[in-house]
């Protein structure tokens, strides 16, 4: 039996949507979507052969690209909506914990992982029953950085 085991940190992504509509930034972030909601479009390569995954939710079409950074130390993530609704939101990430570090850096989980999103997207720290997270409000293509 072989089992592959990660060499250095794991960071583990939710498995609540990326994606949603709230009343406003106070409203609870639901914990799933259902079935008919989203629809799977597949992927494709994009010029450096890294992946762009289409889905339509809610009626809104979303690609989601994921690439490794530059410096091979992280992932930079961009999602963009072309037909968004008003009050749609990202949750970039929850935790247990998140800390502001500086102006466009926050540590998750008492610094197992970092987020580096410009300060023009306006993130949001929140305090829920389960932990904290960071919300954007989608205004347009929003890109952020996982770093650890």
């Amino acid at each position: 039996m072989q089992l592959g085991v990660p060499m250095g940190s794991v960071v583990t992504l939710s498995d609540a949507p990326f994606v949603s509509v709230l009343a406003d930034e106070k409203a609870v972030w639901p914990d799933s979507i259902g079935f008919d909601e989203l629809n799977n479009k597949g992927y494709v390569l994009d010029k450096q052969r890294s992946p762009v995954f289409s889905y339509i939710l809610g009626g809104m079409n979303i690609k989601d690209s994921i690439v490794t950074g530059s410096n091979g130390q992280g992932l930079i993530r961009t999602l963009a909506i072309s037909n968004a609704v008003a009050n749609t939101y990202c949750r970039l990430f929850n935790g247990t914990k998140v800390e502001k570090l500086a102006e466009d850096l926050y540590a998750v989980n008492d610094k197992s992982y970092y987020i580096r999103i410009d300060k023009k997207y306006n993130p949001v720290i929140r305090t829920m029953t389960s932990g904290q997270e960071i919300i954007v409000k989608y205004e347009g293509a929003v890109t952020y950085s996982i770093i650890w």
